[in-house]
């Protein structure tokens, strides 16, 4: 083969290989949620209920899909009440088990705001991540409030991204652990899929029983604010590394490290876990609606977590710019007593 063929030949693999990078990437869908039901099926059409559009997605071909929520719709603030609860072969879940790779992206034009509501007495979890045998899926959950479960979500051996989320009044915020499949009928261990959870700038606010319940795998907490519940930050095996975050009054403990030497729980750079929640400066209101997607507890001016902590985030919570360098806010919200700039002529 001459050097011009060689180079042709080279031209037309490369073409090829592109072209077939391109139509996978463009397998991706974007499921939109058009309606505030509950309604169950494997369908999202123009009239989809977010139920529909978790089977959706994890009946697509596709393992990096997209789920958002009409802008029009969902311009003002809505909640979801899940009520059709022990259908799509869950049994113990709210709504369906998610079983491949998602993103689920709460509305965030000004005004808006998703809130899912659930049923402590149905003893379920609100949202589930269950990796399938050999595969981890990657998952993203966004600008949502999660309310009144038993669990807000547990995550079972997925690799989960939790971020700019309120979990309130529930009796556990969330919960990760590995993944393990058993042969029957001895029970016997084979396989274990290790969870991987992040949390970013989320607020965790009077979740009976615990706010941030790690079984096992690797939890990372970034700039959180974990409040009101009887365990803050609970540990029993693996790692878990708090980051710039206000963990502070909560009853029995704000950060527990249940069997010492099987977990390794690390604070790193500035964290408040000791002290009353006035002391650090969380405004006694408690949960409000501060502006942006989900509601926060703000911060008042003088406590402790103001100006007094370093993060990799370049936004709070809200979405409100956070200033660089070593002058940032603890926890998940950033004060700001800068006036605002008068209206434009």
């Amino acid at each position: 083969m001459s050097l011009l063929s060689s180079l042709r030949h080279t031209v037309v693999l490369s073409a090829i290989f592109l072209g077939l990078g391109a139509l996978q990437q463009a397998r991706a869908a974007t499921f939109i949620v058009t309606s505030t039901a509950d309604t169950d099926g494997s369908t999202c059409d123009t009239n989809c209920t977010l139920r529909q559009a978790i089977n959706a997605a994890n009946g697509d071909p596709d393992d990096s899909n997209v789920i958002t929520f009409d802008d029009t719709v969902f311009a003002s603030k809505h909640t979801i009440k899940l009520t059709n609860y022990h259908n799509s072969g869950a049994p113990y879940v709210g709504l369906p088990w998610i079983s491949s790779s998602v993103s689920i992206i709460g509305p965030t034009t000004p005004g808006s705001g998703l809130t899912i509501s659930g049923d402590k007495s149905s003893s379920s979890d609100m949202m589930r991540i269950n990796s399938p045998l050999n595969h981890t899926p990657k998952i993203t959950i966004a600008n949502i409030h999660i309310t009144d479960a038993t669990t807000g979500i547990s995550n079972y051996g997925g690799d989960l991204t939790v971020m700019n989320c309120t979990f309130s009044d529930n009796a556990i915020g969330i919960r990760s652990q590995n993944c393990r499949y058993t042969r029957m009928p001895d029970n016997e261990l084979y396989q274990i899929m290790p969870s991987i959870l992040t949390l970013n700038n989320c607020t965790f606010a009077e979740n009976s029983k615990f706010g941030i319940y790690h079984v096992d795998g690797t939890t990372r907490v970034n700039s959180c604010t974990v409040t009101g519940s009887d365990v803050g930050v609970s540990c029993w095996k693996g790692v878990v590394n708090v980051f710039n975050s206000l963990i502070v009054g909560n009853t029995s403990f704000n950060l527990c490290d249940y069997q010492e030497g099987d977990c390794v729980l690390t604070k790193v750079g500035q964290n408040i876990t000791k002290g009353t929640p006035q002391e650090a400066g969380l405004d006694p209101r408690g949960l409000h609606d501060n502006g942006g997607p989900t509601p926060t507890i703000a911060l008042i001016k003088g406590g402790a977590a103001v100006d007094a902590g370093t993060t990799d985030l370049l936004t709070d919570q809200r979405g409100k710019p956070r200033p660089p360098g070593d002058h940032t806010d603890i926890g998940a919200f950033e004060y700001d007593d800068k006036p605002s700039a008068p209206p434009s002529r």
